[in-house]
């Protein structure tokens, strides 16, 4: 029992020591904040009033903010149409979760699976850092009938 008390006591303070340090500048400069506000195109929610959720509709793709109320996390679903081709520019880094269609992604290969085996490798979870988020991404679909659907998330 003292051994298991022991265990979560420095497991506890591992985690706490962790979420202290935060990640700062690897050439020791000072760590800068980023918030909602600095990124361009986001816009605060205000509370109480009607959420502004569709941000980008062409005949390419669709893109819509679908978490939007919590200040330090955010996400937009992004809709490439069957056959079509986008480039999507963002002003921040963020990850992808692909969940439905196949096709490219800049020159990586991206598809949905529809059932993983254990310790198979998928495509559809990717990094996207502020340089390249910032160029665009070029995002294909190769599907005739299907779209692709992905997940983009945003955290400060």
């Amino acid at each position: 029992m003292k051994k298991n008390r022991f265990l979560f006591i420095i497991a506890l303070a591992t985690a706490i020591g962790f979420s202290m340090t935060g990640c700062g500048d690897p050439e020791g400069g000072a760590s800068a904040a980023i918030t909602l506000a600095a990124i361009q195109g986001v816009t605060a929610p205000v509370s109480g009033a009607a959420p502004v959720t569709a941000i980008t509709e062409t005949a390419q793709y669709r893109e819509e903010w679908i978490c939007y109320k919590c200040r330090e996390a955010s996400a937009k679903r992004t809709i490439v149409f069957p056959g079509c081709e986008a480039t999507i520019k963002d002003s921040a880094a963020y990850g992808l979760i692909l969940l439905e269609g196949y096709g490219t992604l800049g020159n990586w290969d991206i598809s949905a699976p529809a059932l993983i085996r254990y310790g198979q490798l998928t495509d559809d979870e990717f990094f996207v850092t502020e340089k390249t988020a910032r160029a665009g991404v070029t995002i294909k679909n190769s599907s005739r009938t299907q779209p692709i659907v992905m997940l983009r998330h945003f955290s400060e």
